[in-house]
């Protein structure tokens, strides 16, 4: 029997660790998107999960290390997770904050089919799920101009795999503005599909990591992803009415920005709201 990931129970975990340091720090929220939110599809829920991702996002008001309102939240969650789940918290062999690595098992060690990622990273933002959305959108142009995580897609396995699911997610959000893909197109959309992975061993084997693209992951940046790409961001820019976002990208340190007419703005700010809430 396929079992089905407790996203309800995740959420409401998270929840219990931001209520711990709240207190403290008034105004304090927190995401955890996977990402597939935006298809609706619960089957993604079957799969097995490795990558957990939350995003703090700390009031602009607050004038507090990031680093240490980052550790408290995790202190929380570690103990919050060991407490309501300890099957999650036996299978947690890596955890990130704020870009800080931390391994709790050795380089060489072979990952397990349910061992886990857990990534936690503060954003000053008064509102984080908006801040989610404006980094989303502002990929756009970090995809076509090798800015954000993509700008790894040469080098990194795990940006490359990064790099074909905001591929997806702009397909998701703005594939109804453009004509529907070929024949060809619909076939490398089904290989871009199964690009699309969240293993975690590259982190024990940097070799597995730091590998160049294959062909066909060359042909569908040039043959599917940048044209289905440039036709969106030119069919969202049609209005004299513009919304220009820009911001830090949430993984990789680059600056990235985008404009699109604001009405195209507004839903997707919506629909990532929206989906977000209700995939539990």
């Amino acid at each position: 029997m396929i079992m089905r990931f407790d996203n309800k129970q995740w959420r409401g975990i998270i929840e219990l660790a931001q209520k711990d340091i709240e207190p403290s720090w008034p105004g304090i929220s927190v995401i955890s998107p996977f990402g597939f939110e935006i298809t609706g599809n619960r089957n993604h829920l079957e799969r097995t999960l490795r990558k957990f991702y939350c995003y703090l996002g700390i009031p602009k008001k607050v004038k507090m290390d990031l680093t240490t309102i980052t550790d408290e939240f995790s202190d929380r969650l570690m103990h919050h997770i060991k407490v309501r789940d300890t099957k999650f918290f036996d299978h947690l062999v890596l955890l990130i904050k704020n870009d800080s690595l931390i391994k709790f098992m050795e380089d060489g060690y072979l990952c397990g089919k349910n061992d886990k990622l857990l990534d936690i990273q503060a954003r000053v933002t008064d509102d984080i799920m908006l801040d989610y959305t404006d980094a989303v959108l502002s990929s756009i142009n970090g995809l076509l101009e090798g800015r954000g995580e993509s700008s790894l897609f040469n080098t990194n396995a795990v940006k490359r795999s990064r790099t074909f699911q905001l591929y997806i997610i702009f397909e998701y959000l703005f594939g109804s503005y453009i004509l529907p893909f070929t024949a060809n197109e619909e076939s490398l959309y089904s290989e871009a599909l199964g690009r699309v992975n969240n293993l975690i061993q590259f982190f024990f084997t940097p070799s597995l990591m730091n590998t160049p693209p294959t062909k066909i992951e060359h042909i569908l940046l040039h043959q599917l992803i940048f044209p289905r790409l440039t036709l969106i961001l030119d069919a969202i820019n049609q209005s004299s009415d513009k919304k220009h976002i820009e911001c830090i990208d949430y993984h990789v340190s680059d600056k990235i920005s985008v404009t699109l007419d604001l009405a195209a703005y507004m839903d997707v700010v919506y629909k990532i709201r929206r989906t977000y809430e209700e995939f539990v």
